[in-house]
């Protein structure tokens, strides 16, 4: 059933803490999945294997947890912040470009996400201060 949601594109903003960090930073050589255990300090047990080999554990989001989508190979991202309608993301790897994005929305009714994951020990706290 088509619905209003359909095909929505995402969106990426260009303000100064959504750009994408500087070819130095050492996350660059992460995949989207060990950006995320990195960043938010889980371990493998918490957290691995490739995107589109991750469960959601839960179809409702919210600020600091790992969303899940479909987009390119399927994709990992932690939400940092959110609008009205989208979700702001802090991720790594989107499209295979090999950087880390801070900052781009996707709509929360978008028919790319997956799910939402939340890891057993969810002690992070968003934002993070690194």
């Amino acid at each position: 059933m088509a619905g209003q949601y359909d095909n929505l594109p995402t969106l990426e903003v260009n303000t100064p803490q959504n750009a994408v960090l500087p070819v130095t930073d050492p996350y660059k050589r992460f995949t989207c999945v060990t950006y995320i255990r990195s960043r938010l300090g889980l371990t493998r047990e918490q957290f691995s294997g490739d995107a589109w080999q991750i469960e959601p554990t839960t179809q409702e989001g919210k600020v600091g947890d790992i969303i899940l989508t479909k987009e390119g190979l399927y994709h990992v991202a932690i939400i940092s912040g959110e609008t009205e309608t989208h979700w702001i993301l802090d991720e790594a790897n989107y499209n295979n470009k090999g950087q880390i994005l801070r900052g781009r929305l996707i709509h929360k009714q978008s028919l790319d996400i997956r799910g939402y994951y939340i890891p057993v020990d969810n002690s992070y706290v968003y934002p993070l201060t690194t």
